[in-house]
Formats: C-alpha cells, structure tokens, sequence
C-alpha cells in the first residue's frame, strides 16, 4: 500500500542523459539546472567529458544526485540507454535524453521539438511527472509533433525489428504503431524489461554520419510499441504559449505518416528560421 501511494504522490524519477556532443550537453544540463522538482541525474559518455561538461555536473551534484558511468561507443544513445536498464527499472519514471545534435540542414529544429515538451520548464516537468503519478496505465509520453508512423518511416530497418520482436512479442504486433522520432521520451521503464532478456548486439559507431538502418534505429521504432505490448497507454505532449497539454491516445492514435526533411523545414518555417541548403554533391 504504501509503495502504491509513494508512486502516485512521489514518483521516483530519473533523467538518462547520454553525452556525446559538449555543447548540446551544456544546453541540456542548464535546461536541466532550472527543474528545482525531485530527480536523479544519471549521465552515460564513450568519450572523454568536455572540462565546461565536468564542471556543469558537479554544479548539479549540488543539487540533487548525479550518477556518470562511462560506456561503449555502440548504439547512439540507444546502446547506454539499455546498459542502464537495470538500474533504471529500480525508478517509477525515466526521462531518457541524448545530445542530438544539430541537423545539416534543418538546424535545431528536431532537438527543439523534443526537448521543449520534456525539460522544457520546472512547471512542464512537474506536469508530467504528476500525470505518471496519477495514470498509472499511461507507460509513455513524448512530444505530439515527433510521433511518427513506423510502418511509414521504417526504412531499412524491417528486418532487424520483426527479428527482434519475433524475440519477445511474436502474436502482439499491430500492422503500425508510432514511435517519437530522434528518441527522448518519457516512460516507465519496466516495459522495457523483455529487452534485458535479447541478445542485442550493436556495431562500433565510429566514422561518418548515419541516418538509418542499424540496430539502434530498429529499436527506435520498438520503443513506440512497448506499452502497447504491456496493454498500457501513451499520451502526447504539447506546448502552446508555454502551456504543457498532455492527451492520451486510444491504442496507438493516429501516428504521423510523412518524412522528417519536409516536416522539419514547415517547422522552420512557423518559427521563422531560414532552412540551410543543401551541400552540393
């Protein structure tokens, strides 16, 4: 009874933060610095920290708990997300965050529109946290603008996704479902538990930019289905004029079906943010 009404009134919360670009992660951390609500800090790094990172951190630590755990450089941020796993299901909620950083073209857009609905205020914060506690069958939120149809946005990942949910979830897979697209959502991290039980295996991510295709992009895409898999809700969130709306959805909603560039570059638009163009080939 007891833990019941601990996790409805005081969630244990976790923010998962990879570091991998310094100057996003100074952007994060100082979002991060303005939440005076309750979190434990928990940092994942393949490189060494930037000097203005380290410090950032122990401004933090004054605060409230930081825990950094140095990791393998495999899988983005999916690969250190799942190395935490065990430590993460000891939590109620988790906000997971990556330093995404800029995109070639579309400049901060994509980062923008994932962080403002997650960190974006103490008072957003809170807000989400509050409806956790509250709604115990929604295991996920994440940013309404970012939730995109995996059917339509599967790329060349089909083969690693029906391998690995032919691992867990043969009988339950939906013809699509959505997933938050660029990875930062929040959730209950125990429906994340049936991947602590597959052999993943992630190549070293060394060299140039990739956009799709690995392993890590396969479970982008899964992570959308997971609280379907466990019969759990996911609700979408939205900031107008500051304001934090939280919707759940029926099922998986109404995922969003077009590609990310020319979505991307509307969203440049509406801000008023001139697109870059294209290097020549």
């Amino acid at each position: 009874m007891f833990d019941k009404l601990r996790a409805r009134f005081f969630p244990r919360t976790a923010v998962c933060l990879h570091i991998f670009y310094p100057d996003v992660a100074l952007e994060i951390l100082d979002k991060l610095k303005s939440i005076r609500a309750p979190f434990t800090l928990l940092v994942t790094h393949s490189e060494p920290l930037d000097p203005d990172v380290t410090a950032r951190l122990d401004d933090l630590k004054k605060m409230r708990p930081v825990e950094v755990r140095k990791v393998a450089n495999e899988g983005f941020d999916i690969g250190p997300f799942l190395d935490l796993l065990p430590k993460l299901v000891r939590y109620d909620i988790v906000c997971k965050l990556h330093t995404k950083r800029d995109h070639p073209i579309y400049g901060s857009v994509w980062r923008d529109l994932l962080l403002e609905p997650l960190i974006g205020s103490d008072t957003i914060f809170r807000k989400v946290v509050r409806r956790f506690g509250r709604r115990r069958r929604i295991a996920m939120m994440g940013p309404a603008d970012l939730y995109m149809s995996a059917q339509y946005l599967m790329g060349d990942n089909t083969r690693s996704v029906n391998d690995l949910l032919s691992e867990f979830a043969p009988e339950r897979i939906s013809t699509d479902w959505g997933f938050f697209a660029g990875t930062m959502f929040w959730a209950r991290p125990e429906i994340f538990q049936p991947l602590m039980d597959v052999k993943i295996e992630f190549r070293s991510m060394t060299g140039s930019r990739v956009d799709d295709g690995t392993m890590a992009h396969a479970l982008e895409r899964i992570f959308g289905l997971m609280p379907i898999i466990h019969d759990k809700k996911i609700a979408m969130l939205s900031v107008r004029d500051g304001e934090l709306k939280i919707q759940s959805l029926h099922g998986t909603g109404k995922p969003k079906r077009h590609s990310m560039g020319p979505f991307l570059a509307d969203m440049n638009k509406m801000r008023g943010v001139v697109t870059r163009p294209a290097a020549a080939e």
